[in-house]
């Protein structure tokens, strides 16, 4: 994989790991629901949506080519999402 490819999967990455922990935040209701089978249908179909999206543009970035590093990345962007999600709410 050329380096360009591999910066444009890290950026992308990280911000699909912003996209999904935003999806999360406002899916809470679905996920947190006091019926168990609206709890698993909406985490399946969360789940799935999810990846079918992230493995399209992966495949459409780099060719499918994924590198643990690009995970990590995900993770980041995640819990880069979540920190600033509670420097806004405390203000």
């Amino acid at each position: 994989m050329m380096l360009y490819e591999q910066v444009v999967s890290l950026c992308f990455s990280f911000l699909f790991g912003v996209f999904l922990a935003f999806t999360l935040s406002l899916l809470k209701k679905v996920i947190y629901n006091k019926y168990l089978s609206i709890k698993l249908l909406g985490s399946f179909v969360l789940v799935f949506i999810s990846v079918l999206i992230y493995f399209y543009f992966l495949e459409l970035i780099c060719e499918a080519n994924y590198h643990i590093y690009m995970l990590f990345s995900g993770i980041v962007g995640f819990l880069f999402f979540n920190k600033i999600k509670d420097i806004i709410v405390k203000k």
